[in-house]
């Protein structure tokens, strides 16, 4: 059953909703005015982010330039690609108000210039799990022993385990959609700040990764018409089983004495 608990410590480094359509011309001048009016409440500021491509084939690298609208307090972000919408933030108060943003930002980019169809939408949640102990952890108390893999052999007091990865796939019931959950070791940080979207904090240390993303994909040979009820009925359908795996994955220590802070 899935919990609706908003824990007020979470782990929660990174939420993002990605909503991918076939590609499109860049947005106009008058266009970008008119989401940027639409996003007002929610994120006023624009900004223009770069990323480098590579084409696979001839080996070039492109520079490619979009359109990002920022909240003021720069952590929620609305980016605007050719081929792609996504909504990010490091402020997660709960699905229910993300949800509203996505819906906002996919809602005003259709209205001011329609698009022909949905290809693909993913909602992925990242997490970092760090325990309040000093030196090395025992995350078989916090952590789904599911997950925790093979330990240094016991006849060697020179090994110890300081990375470690895994990767589980799960289909589901409505066809095209999927769980992927990312999980492992890490030390420091998976998630890191950038100028248009802001993580305040330094960290460092053990944590371990939780990353679960959960995907509908088009049928193969199909190419569903736009509509953003249904981007939004996909959204809310992945949530469910992404926060039933999460909570699958930890323990109750790890809830009462760092997610709810109860000492």
């Amino acid at each position: 059953m899935t919990s609706n608990e908003v824990y007020p410590r979470s782990a929660l480094a990174l939420a993002v909703v990605e909503l991918r359509h076939p590609s499109t011309e860049p947005l106009s001048s008058s266009a970008l005015g008119l989401i940027k009016a639409g996003l007002a409440a929610v994120t006023p500021i624009q900004r223009w982010e770069e990323v480098m491509t590579i084409d696979v084939q001839s080996g070039t690298q492109e520079v490619r330039r979009f359109p990002k609208f920022i909240s003021r307090d720069q952590r929620t972000a609305v980016s605007f690609r050719t081929e792609a919408i996504a909504v990010e933030t490091t402020n997660y108060e709960g699905f229910a108000g993300f949800r509203d943003v996505v819906e906002t930002a996919v809602r005003v980019r259709h209205d001011v210039d329609p698009l022909d169809a949905i290809e693909r939408v993913g909602l992925r949640y990242i997490d970092e799990v760090r325990v309040p102990v000093a030196g090395p952890v025992a995350w078989g108390d916090w952590i789904s022993p599911k997950l925790l893999g093979p330990d240094a052999p016991h006849s060697s007091e020179f090994l110890s385990v300081v990375q470690q990865q895994g990767v589980t796939v799960f289909a589901a019931q409505t066809p095209g959609d999927s769980i992927t959950l990312r999980y492992g070791l890490g030390e420091g940080q998976a998630v890191v700040g950038s100028p248009n979207l802001a993580r305040p904090g330094e960290f460092s240390g053990p944590f371990f990764l939780i990353d679960i993303d959960g995907a509908w994909a088009a049928p193969e040979g199909m190419i569903p018409e736009f509509d953003v009820d249904d981007v939004i009925g996909a959204c809310t359908r992945l949530h469910g089983p992404i926060k039933d795996v999460f909570e699958s994955l930890v323990s109750e220590k790890l809830r009462n004495e760092v997610f709810r802070n109860v000492i």
